[in-house]
C-alpha cells in the first residue's frame, strides 16, 4: 500500500472519529448510527458493570436513553490510527466531555470538563465507506466516579 493510500484510510478514520462526537452532541441520532456496521459492537468498560452493545439498534436504544438535563460537547484528542490492510484499520483515541445545563440559551455556564475517556477502535471499509466495526470505551476520569 502507497503513503497516499494509507493516508486516505487515516483521514477517513478520524473522520468518524469526529463524527461520533459531533452527531452524539447534536442529538443527531440517525447520522450518529450511520457511522456503525450494522452488526458493530460498541463496549463500556469502565466503570462496573461493563455494558455491550451489539448491533445498530442496541446503540440506538443506549444513545436514545440518554438525559437531556445536560449540554454536552466531545472532543476527540491524541487519535492515532494504524492501517492493517486496505480494509481494516485500528484505532486509538481520548475523549474530554465538557458539560453545562441544557436550558436552551447560549452560552451555556461551563459545569467544567467533567470527563476523560479512552476509545480503541476496529475500522473496517463497507460498501458505504469506512465504518466502526467495534468502538471500546473506558472511563479514565470521571467527576462522578465513586472510590
Amino acid at each position: 500500500m502507497d503513503d497516499l493510500a494509507r493516508l486516505l484510510i487515516e483521514r477517513a478514520c478520524l473522520r468518524l472519529m469526529t463524527a461520533y462526537c459531533t452527531h452524539l452532541d447534536n442529538r443527531e441520532t440517525e447520522a450518529f448510527l450511520a457511522l456503525y456496521t450494522p452488526e458493530a459492537t460498541w463496549i463500556r468498560t469502565e466503570p462496573l458493570p461493563a455494558i455491550e452493545l451489539a448491533g445498530r439498534e442496541a446503540i440506538r436504544g443506549f444513545v436514545e436513553r440518554r438525559g437531556t438535563d445536560s449540554y454536552s460537547k466531545h472532543l476527540v484528542i491524541n487519535p492515532v490510527i494504524d492501517v492493517i490492510d486496505a480494509d481494516t484499520a485500528k484505532g486509538v483515541s481520548f475523549g474530554m466531555v465538557v458539560r453545562g445545563p441544557a436550558d436552551g440559551a447560549l452560552p451555556v455556564p461551563m459545569r467544567g470538563l467533567e470527563l476523560l475517556v479512552e476509545y480503541r477502535d476496529s475500522f473496517v471499509r463497507t460498501a458505504a465507506g469506512w465504518r466502526f466495526a467495534r468502538r471500546e470505551m473506558s472511563r479514565l476520569i470521571d467527576v462522578e466516579a465513586k472510590r
